[in-house]
C-alpha cells in the first residue's frame, strides 16, 4: 500500500503545470482535466449500471438453475440432467462474481474521481498510464502492479 507521501508525490505529478508532462520520478504525469473527469465519470456510471443489471440477471439464472436442481433431486431424474443443471448453476455463480468484482472497482474508481486521486496505482502509489485508463476506465493497478498479482 502506498504511504501518503507517495499518493501526494504522484498526485502532483498529475497536477503538474509545467509543460513537460513528467513526475519528479520520471514517470509520466496523467494529464486529466475537468472534461475529461466528467468522461470517465459518465462511461463509469454507464459500466455500473450495466454490471447491476447483469448482475441482477445472472442472479435470476442462479436461482431458476438452483429450483431446478431441488427438482430433479426430489423426482429422481436422470444424473446427466442434474449434472447439467449443476454446470449451469456453476457458470452463473462464476459470472456472477465476475460481475461483482468489476461493479466494485468500477464503484472504487467513481469514489477516487471524487477524493481527487483517480488515476493513482493502489498498489505503488504511482500514476496509471493513461492508455491503461483509457482501456479500463476502472483500473486500480498499474500494468506492473497487476501483473505482480496475478503471479501471486
Amino acid at each position: 500500500m502506498p504511504d501518503n507521501t507517495q499518493v501526494q508525490q504522484a498526485t502532483s505529478a498529475r497536477a503538474n503545470k509545467d509543460g513537460n508532462g513528467s513526475s519528479p520520478d520520471g514517470n509520466s504525469a496523467i494529464p486529466f482535466d475537468a472534461k475529461a473527469l466528467k468522461e470517465i465519470k459518465k462511461a463509469l456510471i454507464g459500466q455500473r449500471s450495466e454490471l447491476q443489471d447483469q448482475l441482477q440477471s445472472e442472479s435470476q439464472a442462479f436461482s431458476s438453475s438452483e429450483s431446478e436442481i431441488a427438482t430433479d433431486i426430489r423426482s429422481d431424474e436422470n444424473p446427466a440432467e442434474a449434472g447439467t443443471a449443476t454446470f449451469e448453476r456453476e457458470k452463473h455463480l462464476s459470472i456472477a462474481n465476475n460481475v461483482q468484482d468489476l461493479l466494485e472497482k468500477s464503484s472504487k474508481a467513481l469514489a477516487k474521481i471524487a477524493k481527487g486521486s483517480y488515476g493513482i496505482c493502489e498498489g505503488c502509489g504511482k500514476p496509471i498510464s493513461p492508455e491503461r485508463l483509457k482501456a479500463l476506465p476502472h483500473a486500480l493497478l498499474c500494468i506492473e502492479c497487476k501483473k505482480a498479482e496475478e503471479r501471486r
